[in-house]
């Protein structure tokens, strides 16, 4: 997944917000990362409008789930 904003004047913490509803959106409209839970995004301004970024997600366990269905 590629997520391009150019920040026109915006803080680090204005655009990590922005980056953060955008990806949202986009794991929401894609039924591959239903489940996918956004954790936290950590951006870090580099130079210009280049940023470095973490991004923390909780994803299903599907294995463990149908493990534990096996075993009721």
């Amino acid at each position: 997944m590629l997520v391009i904003f150019y920040a026109c004047g915006m803080s680090t913490e204005e655009l990590q917000k922005e980056v953060k509803s955008s990806i949202i959106e986009t794991l929401k409209e894609d039924p591959e990362y239903e489940g996918v839970e956004v954790i936290d995004l950590s951006l870090i301004h580099k130079d210009g409008n280049e940023y470095v970024g973490i991004l923390n997600v909780l994803e299903p366990n599907t294995f463990a789930e149908a493990w534990n269905r096996l075993l009721k």
